[in-house]
């Protein structure tokens, strides 16, 4: 309400100030104005024209022109002038010639009564009023009251302030306003206004006057406003382009001491004679959130969830040396019901830090991964299926375990209730199997000639796919190159406009790209000297193979490692491929940061086979991980060859040979 309030005060000074002074206010003076002429003019005159006259007028005074009344009334400063000359005898002069006492009483008087009715007629008119502006102090002081901001200046360009005849900076004669200043005065209203912020509550002023630091300035009062009540801890180390750092430095509530609390005041706070509120500002807790926290855990007639009935349950008989018990189980229900996610990456779905988790389900797929029938123990790999009560009470409660099964890759799903007839068949396969060795085994040298895999089982009486098994484990079979099929056709060169950086994929992905110089980047993501980093999309794997050019056995060393936390992590595949089947050699997930080395694998292999190592999106996410990859290569024997695929890769694609592929899905 301040500036209403000054001008309203301004307008009526103005007003008040400037109005004129009526005829019937103004005192009569008709004695003074026949007197004059007829009494006071002869006089000066006689004796004071000679010097203050139109002609000589010595000390600017020129008492010839003062014709009426009226003329004297526009110059009262002279005539209180002519009052001090007379009344100390300097005028007329000594050597002039001189009034007699009657006529200078006469003339003193005359004066005197005129400039006192004069004094009486303007009593309390102040006289003209200068309409002046604020000076620069009492303009900058101002603003700064106005906008709370003490680093404002907005008179620093103005011409200083005149001290005027008095000496003093704020007087209206000497506040004078030109063109110039007002230019100056806009200016100075430009950089007040970019102060301001237009806010929920209306318009605010900040110290600054960027949008990125009215962000920071408002989140820096929201970390003060929450840090009354929170505490650190909870974070994550987060590894993003080489640069590490804490996650959630604080911000969560200390729930152990809100429970302590809420323990060692029970009685207080049951009985009556303590409130929730009183209880917290004693221990500086929130008022509001301890009272909500009581009103759940401490008042067994509020009616809850099963959960709360629960934990309230537990409260109630909590010690207090017993109270980290119940903070662990509150946590455990935290992570049950609520997901805390990540900020600073930018997903498709914007989720907030705090993500709330229906856990309860009608129905849910369970399966569980068994290793084999027995373990290296001895002892038998056995599944239980089991229910408990959630605690809500069991009455009406029912499970239904829906075909229960066992499930193989590439195999038929098999009741668990066939388990048994499964188990019956499955030896007497063994045992037809087994006993049919010497068969297989003759049929195998012939497959290097026999490509039709089906006519040389017939031939030996010999199932094909048990054959085909066969082949794949001694690593026989018709000497055929394995094609290689989804090969990248488009030449990526010098990416992030890295002369060192090429590569081979889709205009966005999936990719391979090679890093040929000993030089680590980022962009983004981590290139380290000489590595391959493989981007799949969430369709399509992206991979690199090596095609034999021996017959032998070989060993495999392979690397997958997360180089840029994109996604959720990657799944990756390490095969190899001949003409008739693809054996998995090893497979794994790795999450997002994560890393997985593989060493020695041995493998026998034949001219034309292929040996990949295969990327993929983990879950088809939409955010794909880049992953650092190796894949090396050794011949069998001291002098072995050795081929890395991390350098030739890097090498064949400056030369232009493709042999990084994609696999629209690999065969495990």
């Amino acid at each position: 309400m301040r500036p209403p309030v000054l001008l309203w005060y301004f307008i009526a000074v103005f007003c008040v100030s400037t109005l004129p002074l009526q005829a019937e206010d103004r005192p009569q003076s008709r004695d003074f104005a026949q007197s004059y002429p007829n009494d006071v003019q002869p006089l000066l005159e006689r004796y004071c024209y000679r010097c203050h006259d139109g002609d000589r007028a010595e000390a600017d005074i020129d008492l010839e022109s003062f014709e009426t009344l009226t003329d004297i009334r526009k110059a009262e400063s002279i005539w209180l002038r002519v009052d001090d000359m007379l009344h100390s005898g300097q005028m007329p002069p000594k050597k002039a010639k001189q009034p007699s006492d009657d006529e200078r009483k006469l003339l003193q008087e005359w004066v005197r009564g005129f400039l006192a009715e004069e004094a009486r007629a303007r009593a309390g008119d102040p006289g003209r009023v200068v309409l002046r502006r604020l000076s620069n102090a009492e303009y900058t002081y101002t603003l700064r009251d106005l906008t709370g901001i003490e680093s404002l200046d907005p008179a620093a360009e103005f011409p200083i302030d005149g001290a005027s005849g008095e000496g003093f900076t704020n007087v209206g004669d000497g506040l004078v306003m030109s063109p110039t200043l007002l230019t100056k005065y806009l200016d100075a209203a430009k950089e007040v206004a970019a102060h301001a912020v237009l806010g929920p509550g209306g318009i605010e002023f900040s110290e600054f006057t960027s949008p990125r630091d009215w962000t920071e300035e408002a989140l820096d009062r929201l970390r003060e406003f929450h840090a009354r009540y929170t505490e650190g801890g909870g974070g994550q180390t987060v590894n993003i382009q080489g640069i590490v750092f804490e996650t959630n430095a604080g911000g969560r509530l200390p729930v152990e001491q809100y429970l302590l609390a809420g323990v060692v005041e029970r009685d207080a706070l049951t009985s009556g004679s303590k409130a929730p509120r009183q209880v917290a500002d004693e221990r500086g807790l929130s008022p509001k959130y301890f009272a909500t926290l009581w009103r759940a855990l401490g008042q067994s007639d509020v009616v809850s969830s099963f959960v709360i009935a629960r934990l309230r349950e537990k409260f109630l008989s909590t010690r207090v040396e017993d109270v980290r018990e119940l903070v662990s189980d509150v946590a455990a229900w935290q992570r049950i019901l609520w997901k805390f996610n990540s900020i600073g990456h930018v997903e498709v779905k914007d989720y907030g830090w705090q993500q709330e988790q229906d856990s309860l389900v009608s129905s849910r797929d369970l399966s569980v991964k068994v290793a084999g029938s027995e373990m290296a123990n001895g002892a038998v790999a056995t599944v239980t299926l089991r229910v408990g009560d959630a605690g809500d009470g069991s009455d009406g409660d029912y499970v239904i375990w829906k075909h229960p099964r066992l499930e193989g890759s590439g195999k038929s799903p098999i009741s668990l209730s066939h388990v048994a007839d499964y188990e019956h068949q499955e030896e007497a396969l063994r045992r037809e199997t087994l006993g049919k060795t010497a068969s297989y085994l003759a049929a195998v040298p012939e497959s290097e000639e026999t490509p039709a895999l089906a006519a040389l089982a017939e031939k030996h009486g010999v199932d094909t796919s048990v054959l085909s098994r066969w082949l794949l484990y001694l690593a026989m079979g018709p000497r055929k190159p394995v094609e290689v099929v989804g090969r990248f056709e488009t030449k990526i060169l010098k990416a992030v406009n890295y002369p060192f950086l090429n590569g081979w994929g889709a205009t966005s992905n999936p990719q391979i790209t090679a890093n040929s110089s000993d030089q680590t980047v980022s962009v983004p993501g981590t290139f380290k000297g000489h590595s391959l980093i493989a981007h799949p999309s969430p369709s399509h794997f992206a991979a690199v193979g090596w095609q034999s050019p021996v017959d032998g056995i070989v060993t495999v060393d392979a690397l997958v490692q997360d180089a840029h936390r994109g996604g959720n992590g990657v799944e990756w595949f390490l095969q190899h491929k001949t003409v008739h089947a693809t054996r998995t050699l090893a497979a794994g997930v790795i999450d997002a940061g994560g890393r997985r080395e593989v060493s020695a694998l041995s493998a026998g292999v034949r001219k034309g086979e292929l040996v990949s190592l295969i990327i993929g999106a983990r879950d088809n996410h939409h955010v794909c991980d880049l992953t650092e990859i190796q894949l090396v290569i050794k011949e069998g024997g001291s002098e072995g060859r050795v081929w890395d695929l991390t350098r030739e890769v890097s090498d064949d694609i400056l030369a232009g040979n493709p042999h990084a592929d994609s696999h629209g899905n690999p065969e495990v």
